[in-house]
């Protein structure tokens, strides 16, 4: 890796490093990185910024890959250690992996209960509301709507579908 770094620093701050030299620091860092773990610290070995290994990502298909699969193996690596840890006794752990293992059967499930008595009171405080804003008579004609019955008439057979559930 020193050897890396010396080309590196060798071509100067307003050079860019040949394509080759770039190629060879590019596996080189993933190397330092499968033993490190951390990009990071990674970097700073290396001399270069995170926007820099960044950049790296976006523009070389090969090294994002190479990346990639570094970054699953690590995880296999975590996911090994907290699989013997779970075995060994920590439910948290246990836990979190039948989670990730079986997302479907052991989601945490959340049940929301209406009370019947709250959905009849909403619904009744509704159509006095609707009583009070909505005339029962046309302004103009003077026909009968009729809406204030039909909304109530809607609302509660809402309220017992509600209430049913």
């Amino acid at each position: 890796m020193c050897r890396i770094i010396t080309l590196m620093t060798k071509t100067g701050p307003e050079k860019t490093p040949s394509k080759r030299t770039l190629a060879r620091l590019k596996d080189v860092w993933l190397e330092e990185y499968r033993e490190s773990r951390t990009i990071s610290s990674t970097c700073r070995k290396f001399g270069i910024s995170r926007s820099t290994f960044s950049r790296w990502r976006q523009a070389d298909n090969e090294f994002n890959e190479k990346f990639t699969e570094i970054e699953t193996e690590l995880l296999e690596v975590l996911e090994a250690s907290a699989f013997t840890r779970a075995l060994k006794g920590s439910d948290v752990l246990t836990i979190f992996l039948l989670k990730s293992m079986d997302p479907q059967k052991y989601r945490d499930i959340v049940k929301h209960e209406i009370d019947h008595r709250f959905v009849v009171d909403v619904s009744s405080q509704l159509s006095a509301v609707i009583k009070r804003l909505v005339p029962n008579m046309c302004p103009h004609c003077k026909t009968h709507l009729g809406l204030t019955n039909k909304i109530a008439h809607e609302l509660g057979s809402l309220s017992a579908r509600l209430a049913s559930r």
